[in-house]
């Protein structure tokens, strides 16, 4: 991932903002400006993207975002910011209601919302399964697709271990970047697995995924085998090791979302590893496989796992 001049020093002051100690979990307009929100949420750089959804949730509820409507990029990106700060019903009457003056709000809302995963209809009797591998998206990524069925990297995976969950139930979460959602999802995820019984629980989650398992991990929850990708590492969400068969932390040096802004307010140490032990090993990947370094999204990049021989940790 490289950067343009003008985006790393946006970043570089960012990243500054979030670094300074604070008495509110918030930023204010005059700190960072929805013009360069704009800029963020427009750039085809993923990992830019982010980073302005990131700002945005830190701002006041109150501020007019008719800006972030203006740009067919940015936009999309603020709808999806709306499915999963919002519930989806409200995110539809909001698109709705700005659909005259903004129509590619309304339409990116239906196309993203269209690939949310809908709670299961009719509970189906629970069949015990011997090995059974969940892949749990992080914040803003209910509404992708790499981590479903049929999406790149779920193909990935399951092209190693055959076992890769990908029912029309699969495990979902709202998303959101809020603490709150994700103890929610961190019980939902424990109450979903007690629905998929299996011998042997492998976890591949990426960024605040990896924190949801974390919670579900204190919660008492079981693993044969974690594997973190570029989640931020925070006070809040420390795993109970006992828990998990081995833990495998895997991160980028040049991550610009999983800290300081994943990690923001309370980051614990740099905010990128934690203790090596028996049955923990901080995996750092170096190469995305392109020539480069791969930033937060590349990190559930086949590509980027090939590169870095990532694929070992599922045999």
């Amino acid at each position: 991932m490289q950067l343009l001049k003008g985006d790393e020093e946006l970043v570089t002051r960012i990243s500054r903002l979030l670094e300074m100690p604070r008495t509110t979990k918030s930023l204010h307009p005059d700190e960072v400006s929805l013009n360069d929100v704009q800029r963020l949420l427009a750039s085809a750089t993923t990992d830019l993207a982010m980073l302005g959804l990131y700002v945005l949730s830190l701002l006041p509820d109150d501020l007019d975002l008719t800006i972030l409507k203006e740009n067919e990029a940015s936009a999309r990106n603020y709808a999806r910011f709306l499915i999963a700060e919002k519930s989806v019903n409200l995110a539809r009457n909001i698109a709705t209601d700005e659909s005259a003056k903004h129509p590619s709000l309304l339409r990116n809302f239906e196309e993203l919302s269209a690939r949310l995963i809908q709670p299961a209809q009719k509970v189906m009797k629970a069949v015990l399964r011997q090995d059974m591998t969940v892949i749990i998206h992080g914040t803003w990524a209910a509404t992708s697709t790499w981590w479903q069925r049929g999406g790149n990297f779920w193909n990935y995976v399951n092209g190693i271990t055959g076992n890769v969950y990908g029912g029309k139930d699969a495990f979902s979460w709202s998303g959101a970047n809020d603490h709150k959602e994700r103890v929610k999802a961190a019980s939902d995820l424990v109450t979903w697995v007690g629905s998929h019984p299996c011998t042997n629980l492998d976890i591949i989650a990426h960024s605040h995924g990896g924190n949801v398992s974390f919670l579900a991990t204190r919660l008492g929850l079981k693993m044969r085998k974690l594997i973190t990708l570029g989640t931020p590492v925070r006070l809040e969400y420390l795993p109970d090791l006992r828990n998990i068969g081995m833990f495998y932390n895997v991160f980028s040096a040049i991550d610009l979302v999983q800290t300081p802004a994943g990690t923001f307010p309370n980051r614990r140490g740099e905010g990128r590893t934690l203790s090596d032990g028996m049955t923990m090993i901080n995996q750092i990947a170096t190469d995305d496989g392109h020539g480069g370094r791969p930033g937060h999204s590349e990190l559930h990049e086949p590509d980027t796992w090939k590169a870095n021989h990532l694929e070992d940790f599922l045999k």
